[in-house]
């Protein structure tokens, strides 16, 4: 994804216009990715997708008529309809600004809570149509046990949920953890 470097960047933002949650990305983001190499499969964790029944990625690839995609991770890129993080955590805007690429986010796993109840992490209301709930990654039994972070010079870490912080601002649901 980052092979053509500042300028590929720029384009995946501008075409982030019509995702609206941390784990949606844009039609045009998706193709970028799959162009470099990617296959959907891998922009859906096993960890977030395990407690339905039936898992349908055709459903979610086409989310929304197609103009989006809904994954199982975060992603931390700024885009307009994305609102801000919460004080203290902002959005990657250009890879030139990252002053410590070992320690800057990029993806994470989807570690959800309902809002304004931020220990709900089980029953996270949908609004798909396709489910019910949605739950977050990585149960240890009701609570999340973490999930992994790429940064951006591309090495994942695993992040204990005691480790991790709310990150929307007050009011956005669900709640993104990371």
């Amino acid at each position: 994804m980052f092979q053509h470097g500042q300028s590929r960047l720029n384009e995946q933002k501008s075409c982030l216009t019509a995702a609206r949650l941390l784990r949606n990305e844009s039609h045009a983001l998706s193709i970028l990715i799959t162009d470099s190499g990617a296959q959907k499969q891998i922009l859906y964790c096993p960890g977030f997708h395990a407690h339905y029944k039936e898992f349908d990625s055709d459903f979610w690839w086409n989310y929304s008529g197609g103009t989006r995609r809904v994954t199982s991770y975060s992603w931390i890129i700024e885009r307009p309809s994305v609102p801000p993080l919460a004080p203290g955590r902002k959005l990657l805007t250009r890879l030139t600004e990252v002053t410590n690429v070992a320690e800057t986010e990029l993806v994470a796993d989807c570690v959800i809570s309902e809002v304004p109840d931020t220990n709900n992490f089980t029953r996270i209301a949908s609004t798909s149509g396709r489910v019910d709930f949605h739950t977050t990654s990585h149960l240890n039994g009701q609570r999340p046990a973490g999930g992994n972070i790429l940064f951006t010079d591309l090495h994942v870490n695993w992040r204990n949920f005691q480790q991790m912080q709310l990150r929307t601002r007050a009011g956005i649901r669900p709640g993104f953890w990371f």
